[in-house]
C-alpha cells in the first residue's frame, strides 16, 4: 500500500520558480489529506554520490537520487514541479509501484509511486552510485532512460498499454503524459484515465532544447541539384529557431548551383567534385556552430525541426516523410537506439542534428564511401565512442523521392558497403 505522501524536488542554488507554485497548490487543494513534502537543499538526503553531485552543482543528479531515496525510505508519490493533478490518486495506491509510459519504449519518472522499500528504487540508487558524476550524458542516463532500462529488464516490452509486470503497474501515456513534449497543451488531450498532466516545464537546466541558444550550422552539399536548392535553403531560413548559419557546399556542380545559392544569405563554398562525404566535411570544417545539421540539397525540413531537436541529445533524429514520386512515413524502430541496434540496422537518417565535437572525435565522414551508407557509418562510429541518440517520434525531415535518389544507389551497393564497413570496424577492434 502506497502512503498518502507526495514528494517533489527543487534542489538548486536558484529560488523556486514562482510560475510552478500553482501546481503544488493544486495538489493541496485536490488532495488535502495527502502530506506534501518539498525536497530542497536544506533537507536533501546526503551520501558520497549526492554530495559529489552537489559540489559539482549538478543539482538534477542530486534530485534524481533524492526522489528515489525518499520514496524508498517512506513510500509515497513523486511529482515533478510541473505536474498538474487532475484526479485524486487514491485508486493508484493499492499498487506496490506505478509509473507511466511517455511514448513507445519510454516510461517517464515525472510522476510515479512506490510502497516503502521497493527493490526497483534500490536498483535505481545502485545504478546511479555506479556512474561517475562526470559521465557523458549522465543527466539523461539517470532519468527516464534509467527507469525504462530497468523496467525492460524486468520484462516490459515497451508497449503503450496498461500492464503489470512483477508487481510494477505500468499505465499508458493518458494517465500522466497525455500530450507530448513536442506539442503544445490542448484541453482535448485529457481522457477519463488522466490523473495528472506533465506540462514539460524544462526545469532541469540548460540541456533543454527550449532553452538552447547555441549556433546551429546547417550544411547543404549540392551536386547538380540547383532546381531543388532554393526549397532546401528556404526550409532552413524559415526555421523557428533563429541562431543558424547556412553553408552551401557546391561539389563541382555543372549546373547553376552558385547562382541559386548566392541569392540567399548563406556561406557559399565551391570545391572540386569529391562526393557527399567530402562536401559535408568541407562544410563542417568551415562552420562555427556547436551543432551541425546536414541537409541534402533536394530535401527539406519542418520549420520546427531545429527548435525541437537542438540540445535534446548528442545526436537527434526524427521520423521522416517521403515526397515526390513516393509518399509515406518512415518510423524509426527505437526512440533511443543503442550502438548494437544501430550496428545491425540504420535507425538514424542522414539529416540529423549532432554536436560538432562528434565530427571532430570520429574524424569526419569517410570520404572513401561514395556509394552510400556514409551517414550510417558516421552514426556507428559516433555511438561506438559513447555518444547517445534520441529520435523524435514525428516526421520532421522530408526526403524527396525522384528518378535517381542516393538511397537507391546505396541499396544497390548494400553488400559492398556493408563489407567495407565491417572490415573497417574489425580493423579498429570496434567489433569482433
Amino acid at each position: 500500500m502506497i502512503p498518502k505522501i507526495i514528494y517533489t524536488v527543487w534542489i538548486s542554488d536558484k529560488p523556486f520558480p514562482d510560475k510552478f507554485r500553482h501546481f503544488i497548490d493544486g495538489w493541496k487543494e485536490l488532495m488535502p489529506d495527502y502530506e506534501i513534502i518539498e525536497i530542497t537543499l536544506d533537507n536533501c538526503p546526503h551520501n558520497k554520490w549526492v554530495d559529489e553531485a552537489l559540489n559539482n552543482k549538478k543539482y538534477i543528479l542530486a534530485g534524481h537520487y533524492a526522489r528515489c531515496q525518499k520514496l524508498y525510505e517512506t513510500g509515497g508519490i513523486y511529482f515533478d514541479i510541473d505536474i498538474e493533478a487532475i484526479k485524486r490518486f487514491d485508486d493508484l495506491l493499492d499498487n506496490d509501484f506505478f509509473i507511466g509510459v511517455e511514448c513507445k519504449d519510454v516510461v517517464n519518472n515525472a510522476a510515479f509511486g512506490s510502497c516503502k522499500g521497493n527493490p526497483i528504487l534500490q536498483q535505481c540508487m545502485t545504478y546511479m552510485e555506479n556512474m561517475p558524476i562526470n559521465s557523458p550524458n549522465i543527466e539523461l542516463e539517470t532519468g527516464p532512460r534509467m527507469f525504462s532500462n530497468i523496467i525492460k529488464g524486468m520484462g516490459w516490452d515497451g508497449n503503450n498499454i496498461n500492464t503489470k509486470i512483477n508487481n510494477i503497474q505500468i499505465y499508458n501515456n493518458k494517465y500522466f503524459y497525455p500530450y507530448s513534449y513536442l506539442e503544445k497543451y490542448y484541453p482535448a488531450c485529457r481522457t477519463e484515465d488522466t490523473h495528472a498532466i506533465h506540462h514539460w516545464g524544462y526545469t532541469w537546466g540548460t540541456g533543454s532544447n527550449l532553452m538552447s541558444t547555441d549556433l546551429v550550422s546547417v550544411i547543404i552539399p549540392c551536386y547538380n541539384q540547383a532546381q531543388h536548392l532554393s526549397e532546401a535553403i528556404e526550409s532552413v531560413l524559415n526555421q523557428t529557431y533563429n541562431n543558424i548559419e547556412v553553408i552551401v557546399v557546391d561539389d563541382g556542380s555543372p549546373d547553376n548551383t552558385e547562382q541559386v545559392a548566392r541569392k540567399y544569405p548563406v556561406k557559399y563554398i565551391k570545391k572540386e567534385n569529391g562526393g557527399v562525404s567530402s562536401a559535408r566535411n568541407a562544410g563542417i570544417k568551415a562552420s562555427n556552430g556547436k551543432w551541425i545539421l546536414t541537409l541534402d540539397a533536394d530535401d527539406i525540413i519542418d520549420k520546427d525541426y531545429i527548435k525541437k531537436a537542438v540540445g535534446l541529445n548528442d545526436i537527434v533524429s526524427s521520423n521522416l516523410k517521403t515526397f515526390g514520386l513516393e509518399n509515406g512515413v518512415w518510423d524509426s524502430p527505437n526512440t533511443y537506439p543503442t550502438f548494437e541496434q544501430e550496428l545491425w540496422q540504420n535507425q538514424i537518417h542522414c539529416c540529423s542534428l549532432f554536436k560538432k565535437e562528434i565530427w571532430e572525435k570520429v574524424g569526419g565522414y569517410d570520404e572513401n564511401m561514395k556509394n552510400g551508407y556514409e551517414d550510417w557509418d558516421f552514426w556507428i562510429r559516433a555511438m561506438y565512442y559513447g555518444y547517445k541518440t534520441t529520435v523524435i517520434r514525428e516526421p520532421l525531415f522530408f526526403y524527396r523521392k525522384h528518378g535517381k535518389s542516393m538511397i537507391d544507389d546505396a541499396r544497390k551497393n548494400h553488400g559492398l558497403n556493408r563489407e567495407y564497413m565491417l572490415n573497417k570496424y574489425r580493423t579498429f577492434n570496434m567489433i569482433d
